[in-house]
């Protein structure tokens, strides 16, 4: 016992160097984002409190303090966590706020029993909460414009291509099939009575390889780089995950009280996803706008980012950084006014977020860390000199990176003369602000589509064209422009987005061993599954170790798996949150995969 005594008044005075260094650093601990922002108005009544900071603060966790007290709800109890990345402080209260109040909080690091103030933000909640019932019915009267005006009431079809397709599956035409990608074809379709509706994988045959019917029409079905199939359900509004089996094994939706968006979903590297929701909030347009309505709904865009935890780590809000205003020929006179209408999601080259804001003709880029915007392209407040294109984009949607470091934009063209779509490629400057049209592809004859429509640079140089409202439904092209893929549903029938799978692998040729398709969830908290798929029947054995290379699990040892894809299931009950790594082995072969736990 004596000899441990100097050990520990080592370790004592060690610990105490330790933490007096981290507190003399509280007066450098620089807090980059809030979310509510200071003096920010229109904030749910759900809504969690975040705290972004510049370095790391996990090793001093335990000495934050909140303290949270509305001009109603009076002090309000909170819940303190630290996302995985380090540097981000949730804050999740005890009750919701109270409507129409203003929320004041603070908050606190414990400094030897004193507590120091770091950041104090005023916020005010909405001060009438629409019903859900008010909400819906001004959602559908924003989504009938993009959806439903034109379409005729639809008669079921027959689909020539198959006699074993059931009555009214919808008719599909392959117009040109000249040696185009190899992936799959994935669509939602739909008609205007909403009772014929299908999730559908085609191959470029234009043969359904998986279809399903949906009670109500269904969006964005699309293969994505992890390996799960998404798709929005118009039921649920939420996003929904297949399987490569096409079994439903997730959901995602939005946080903090907002309902979940229809247009895009898009997940991160770490696991988190990028989802957005449309804001309806009574608004004196009179105020604002002559001609306008005292009590107008205004429809806002939220933008979340959402850790695998359902908690909403980053959000961002029209109503901080746009003026309602910015909308781009939008009649500010009507009852209800939807002045961004947000289409799209894409993460860029260095990480941070890009939206594409369809009503106001503008792309927006936002800083991931602090919220703030990068720039904006196009519309009222464009700050780029855009280059070989003298007419610009209008009520566009879907931007998106390519692999040669640009970016690729459908044109819906509403404000061209004549109208016309198009898919326009630019070289963007962010240092001069400089767009350059490189590449655009019109069709002959010229093709309009007033809403809706995608466009997307395949890893093989070619891209895909989904042309929403026209006759064409979607096409695929060369770098020189040759149209290599074209095909349509017959006149009834719509998809919000058609897309080609450039992820997967699907219909590539079978790698001489076998090939591992993926993980998930990833990260994962309590079990994750790892699929693999065998050219041919063998014997397959499936380790996982931890960081230092000691072994944790045997999830299968030299079991017999049949060709075709496969899975084993692992439990992590017992293990601490950190990386992991799994070793498959065949044919005298070892592969490994990383997956990550988080508790």
């Amino acid at each position: 016992m004596q000899l441990m005594k100097p050990v520990l008044l080592i370790s004592l005075t060690l610990q105490t160097f330790l933490i007096s260094s981290l507190f003399a650093a509280t007066d450098e601990m620089k807090i980059i984002y809030t979310s509510p922002s200071d003096n920010s108005s229109l904030v749910t009544t759900e809504s969690n409190l975040i705290f972004k900071f510049q370095e790391n603060i996990r090793d001093v966790a335990g000495h934050f303090r909140i303290k949270a007290t509305g001009t109603k709800s009076g002090k309000i109890s909170t819940e303190l966590r630290i996302t995985e990345e380090g540097r981000t402080l949730l804050c999740k209260p005890g009750k919701k706020f109270s409507e129409d109040e203003i929320v004041r909080v603070e908050l606190y690091f414990v400094r030897q029993s004193r507590l120091q103030l770091l950041k104090s933000i005023s916020f005010s909640t909405v001060p009438i909460e629409l019903t859900y019932s008010e909400r819906r019915n001004i959602l559908y009267d924003i989504y009938r414009d993009e959806f439903g005006f034109d379409i005729s009431n639809p008669n079921l079809h027959d689909n020539p291509m198959s006699d074993t397709l059931p009555k009214g599956f919808p008719g599909i035409s392959v117009l040109t099939n000249s040696n185009p990608a190899k992936g799959r074809i994935y669509c939602a379709t739909f008609e205007r009575l909403q009772n014929n509706s299908y999730l559908i994988i085609l191959d470029n045959n234009g043969i359904p390889v998986f279809y399903r019917h949906t009670p109500e029409p269904c969006y964005d079905f699309k293969m994505q780089p992890n390996g799960l199939m998404t798709y929005f359900q118009n039921i649920a509004l939420k996003f929904y995950a297949l399987d490569s089996s096409y079994n439903v094994t997730d959901s995602f939706y939005c946080g903090n009280g907002y309902e979940t968006d229809l247009h895009d979903l898009i997940f991160k590297d770490n696991g988190n996803y990028l989802i957005m929701s449309y804001d309806p909030q009574r608004v004196n347009m009179s105020k604002i706008y002559p001609g306008g309505q005292k009590d107008a709904n205004v429809v806002g865009l939220i933008l979340q980012e959402i850790d695998p935890q359902n908690n909403v780590v980053f959000q961002w809000r029209s109503w901080d950084h746009f003026n309602i205003l910015d909308g781009d020929s939008v009649n500010f006179s009507l009852g209800n006014i939807d002045y961004v209408h947000g289409n799209s999601i894409q993460i860029d080259y260095d990480g941070n977020y890009i939206i594409s804001c369809r009503n106001m003709s503008e792309v927006t880029k936002i800083n991931k860390e602090t919220g703030e915007i990068i720039y904006r392209l196009g519309g009222k407040n464009n700050q780029f000199n855009f280059m070989n294109d003298s007419i610009k984009f209008s009520y566009q949607h879907a931007f998106r990176i390519t692999p040669g470091g640009t970016y690729t934009l459908f044109d819906n063209g509403n404000f061209h003369t004549p109208k016309f779509s198009r898919v326009v490629e630019y070289r963007i400057n962010e240092a001069e602000r400089t767009a350059e049209n490189v590449w655009e592809y019109r069709n002959d004859p010229s093709l309009y589509a007033f809403a809706m429509g995608y466009a997307e640079r395949l890893a093989n140089g070619n891209t895909t064209i989904s042309w929403g409202f026209a006759p064409v439904s979607f096409t695929e092209v060369t770098p020189g422009k040759q149209k290599v893929y074209e095909m349509k549903f017959d006149s009834a029938t719509f998809s919000y987005r058609v897309t080609r799978d450039d992820h997967s692998g699907d219909n590539q040729s079978i790698p001489p061993d076998y090939v591992i398709t993926k993980s998930y969830p990833n990260p994962f908290n309590g079990f994750t599954t790892i699929y693999f798929s065998l050219p041919m029947d063998a014997n397959v054995t499936i380790k996982v170790y931890d960081i230092l290379g000691k072994e944790i699990h045997t999830l299968a040892s030299n079991s017999f798996y049949q060709h075709g894809e496969n899975k084993v299931t692992m439990n992590a009950e017992g293990l601490t949150s950190g990386a992991y790594f799994y070793k498959l082995t065949v044919n005298g072969a070892d592969y490994t995969g990383k997956i990550m736990l988080v508790r």
